[in-house]
């Protein structure tokens, strides 16, 4: 992507004379003051009122298989606590003679522009933003302890779950990445269970000497956005984490676990913001990537985090080897399995490892949780997130409605014991259906606050919107009506939806989906 971050000229229709030719003197006289109108209007609805100018890029620049930007988590403290700023701004496009220096993001060559002003109350959106009013609600107390319903011996693929994307990014004021505005506590009480970690080997100033042995150089996992620190660290997250499931050991959390990108020169005591010095790799000669280095560390060694680890990590064998690894397992776990545990989704290591998880990575990979396939057996994950401008979030809502549908599929067929549904009716526990996941986030030409809840001028519904009224309408069960399959006696479970600034309503439409869960109607 160019340094300028002007919107790019290839994405405006091509301007077409406004007249035909004149060819009577006195007709082109009358015709001046009309072209000149015309000419202003068109000015005014291409250049004016494009919504975010700034962010826009044309379709063909986006690269064909990128990883998607990082995540953020929230220190092991009260996060309601904390003085936390959740002011966003505005997207503007600079001009050319004062344009700030964009900060990339360090992944597929887009860069976002540091941008200030945007506060949440200029956009309309019933779906986002309130999520902590749930802890103050009448049903507060449900929302803690919502999966204690579900049946042991159901698999989770069975299950509609409440998820954030880029869980710990709510301290970062950038609004390019940006995508919470509660903390980790808060979410987890108000009944988000699907946890977005997105970490980087940080480098310290110290492990630049050449002659240290390996395990001297064992870093610290920081917590990104790309290159946005989140002001917290691997073991700030796990202990919110455990702390959590101790009180509530009905629950499951699911854990994606990212490399995010190399490793990067920072501290722990940085603040939340832009890397303060990017760009150095600290891979070495280390005979283990760096990244798998760092998590032994907190798994076993860790003074806060191995315990832990120890009780909570979800393992798929019985061994009570501390150094266990395992393949994954054939079929998603069941709830019995799973409560007071954290289901790892595992997506590292990245780097050294020259290979996309999105092919079959190496055969000496270690495996702590479920491998993150964007198709496999386990896992059915939609991920379109690179979005070239608002008009293309329609693009965005098919591929979320298609997964959200195949999910409800799956569930109905389930319940009805059918042929397409992975489930053998003599016995639940052999319910074989993968575990469907909808990200709701979208960026590159859009900001995720604006994915989420649509622009401030309201031209475009936002994918939160869209997602929330399809499940409270029950849009799928009218669907299958439709093509003559049989409607089941409730709303359908969808997997794991997982959103950028959710707000009460999208997690209730949510929760709505569990034929278990029922509110206290007053």
């Amino acid at each position: 992507m160019a340094n300028s971050l002007q919107a790019d000229p290839a994405l405006r229709p091509t301007r077409r004379p406004l007249l035909p030719y004149i060819h009577a003197s006195r007709r082109v006289i009358l015709s001046v003051p009309l072209i000149f109108l015309v000419g202003f209007i068109l000015t005014t609805w291409f250049d004016v009122l494009d919504p975010i100018p700034a962010l826009e890029v044309a379709p063909a620049r986006i690269p064909a298989a990128v990883p998607e930007p990082p995540t953020a988590v929230t220190k092991g403290v009260d996060a309601t606590a904390e003085a936390v700023e959740t002011e966003e701004t505005e997207v503007a496009a600079p001009s050319t003679a004062t344009a700030p220096a964009p900060v990339s993001i360090g992944l597929g060559g887009f860069d976002l522009a540091t941008v200030n002003g945007s506060d949440e109350a200029e956009h309309d959106s019933p779906f986002s933003f309130d999520l902590a009013s749930i802890l103050t609600g009448a049903n507060a107390s449900l929302y803690a302890d919502w999966m204690a319903g579900a049946p042991d011996d159901w698999s989770l693929a069975r299950l509609a779950i409440p998820g954030t994307h880029d869980t710990l990014t709510h301290r970062i004021n950038l609004v390019g990445f940006r995508c919470q505005n509660a903390g980790l506590d808060e979410q987890l009480a108000a009944g988000v269970r699907y946890l977005d970690v997105r970490a980087r080997v940080q480098v310290q100033p110290e492990a630049d000497d050449d002659n240290m042995e390996d395990a001297e150089r064992i870093q610290p996992l920081g917590i990104y956005h790309a290159t946005a620190y989140t002001g917290y660290e691997f073991a700030d997250v796990a202990e919110t984490v455990f702390a959590f499931l101790e009180a509530h050991p009905s629950e499951v959390v699911i854990m994606r676990l990212k490399e995010e990108a190399l490793p990067i020169n920072g501290s722990v005591s940085d603040p939340p913001g832009p890397a303060q010095a990017e760009g150095k790799s600290a891979i070495h000669s280390a005979s283990t990537p760096p990244f798998l280095q760092s998590w032994d560390h907190y798994r076993l060694e860790n003074p806060r985090t191995a315990a832990g680890l120890a009780k909570y990590l979800y393992r798929f064998n019985t061994t009570e080897d501390p150094h266990f690894q395992s393949p994954p397992p054939l079929t998603i776990p069941t709830m019995g399995q799973l409560r007071g545990k954290i289901l790892m989704l595992q997506e590292f290591p990245y780097f050294p490892v020259s290979q996309s998880y999105t092919e079959a990575p190496p055969d000496s990979t270690p495996w702590y949780g479920l491998p993150w396939y964007l198709s496999s057996a386990l896992l059915q994950i939609e991920d379109y997130w690179q979005t070239p401008d608002l008009k293309h979030l329609d693009d965005k809502w098919d591929a979320v409605r298609d997964n959200l549908q195949a999910a409800a599929k799956n569930a109905t067929a389930a319940e009805n014991g059918g042929d397409d549904s992975g489930y053998d009716s003599d016995t639940e526990s052999d319910y074989a259906s993968p575990l469907f996941l909808s990200h709701l986030s979208a960026s590159v030409g859009v900001t995720p606050i604006d994915a989420a809840a649509g622009p401030a001028n309201r031209s475009v519904e936002g994918i939160n919107d869209r997602t929330g009224r399809w499940l409270e309408r029950g849009d799928d069960l009218a669907e299958r009506a439709e093509d003559g399959v049989s409607k089941p006696s409730h709303y359908t479970p969808v997997g794991v939806v997982m959103a950028d600034f959710p707000g009460r309503r999208l997690i209730d439409a949510i929760l709505r989906r569990n034929s278990f869960f029922k509110f206290d109607e007053q």
